[in-house]
């Protein structure tokens, strides 16, 4: 996971989708005159940020986007303007009051014509007791945990802090959001391992494209994982399921020297020297492996 964490200069200007100079009361404020700014900022996530992580980093195309009080308002109204930007949203007690609860009668309208599509939200309420002072803030965010609840769809989500109020609720709410967005299974081992007749390369396989519809981009087997499951049907002499898992291997890890080269040993002690030759060539092309290159010289011999 990649944690990208933006300074802000001005929360007000970056954070909110429109002008407004008044606060949850009405009251007239001089410090939300430049407020407006969200669309230049969500451009500037859009077009430099991602790209610039994207171009830098090893990344995988799943996204999510976390804000809390004007970010949570910043992170509600991009899921409603542009769902497809992140895969998954975190409102942190988002100021939902703005400017006459813009932002949630957006909500209301994208939710009900099913404009948002299969994002993920999760929705972090503070207690409105902590909140007294706040009283539109607190039913603002109260409406829309409503809202959410109308679905039919687990996707969004939400939960309310008893005990934590707006300055206090990020941290706990940060955890819950990932695990329940994350959230999966771990991938169940019978006791009897790979001598089990369910445990073989299709089990493993099917479990990950469940998770990875879950999740909403796409789990991979860890590489070493599979290959120790192909090790130990080599030890108990069960040849065709070996296969089953390093070809569940080349499948999910393509550009892997281990993967052609554990191929090649597989069709080297099955005696085909015609396809240990290709996997074994097809290994050093991605990394030239002295031991490799030897076994390779001497099956062409």
């Amino acid at each position: 996971m990649i944690v990208v964490a933006v300074v802000n200069t001005n929360r007000t200007r970056d954070f909110t989708p429109t002008n407004s100079t008044k606060d949850w009361n009405g009251n007239e404020q001089r410090y939300l005159r430049e407020s407006g700014g969200g669309k230049e900022f969500t451009s500037f996530l859009e077009k430099e940020l991602v790209p610039y992580i994207d171009s830098k980093y090893p990344t995988e195309q799943y996204r999510m986007l976390v804000g809390h009080s004007f970010g949570g308002l910043l992170v509600v109204n991009t899921l409603v303007e542009q769902p497809s930007l992140f895969n998954a949203y975190v409102a942190i007690d988002p100021s939902l009051w703005w400017d006459e609860k813009v932002v949630l009668k957006k909500a209301a309208t994208a939710i009900q014509k099913d404009r948002i599509g299969d994002r993920k939200l999760f929705l972090a309420v503070a207690d409105t007791v902590l909140a007294s002072d706040n009283v539109t803030h607190s039913r603002a965010n109260i409406a829309f945990a409503k809202m959410l609840e109308g679905q039919e769809s687990t996707s969004l989500t939400w939960k309310y802090y008893k005990g934590e109020n707006h300055f206090t609720v990020p941290l706990v709410a940060e955890n819950d959001a990932l695990r329940r967005l994350l959230e999966y299974e771990p991938l169940p081992i019978p006791e009897e391992g790979v001598e089990s007749h369910a445990f073989h390369a299709d089990f493993v396989r099917q479990h990950y494209t469940r998770i990875s519809d879950k999740v909403g981009y796409r789990m991979l087997p860890p590489e070493d994982m599979i290959f120790s499951f192909a090790l130990a049907c080599f030890y108990r002499k069960m040849p065709e399921k070996e296969y089953g898992f390093l070809k569940l291997n080349m499948e999910s890890y393509s550009n892997s020297y281990n993967v052609y080269k554990s191929l090649g040993q597989y069709y080297e002690k099955l005696g085909d020297k015609v396809k240990a030759i290709y996997f074994y060539e097809k290994a050093i092309t991605i990394k030239e492996n002295p031991e490799t290159m030897d076994k390779l010289a001497k099956l062409r011999q």
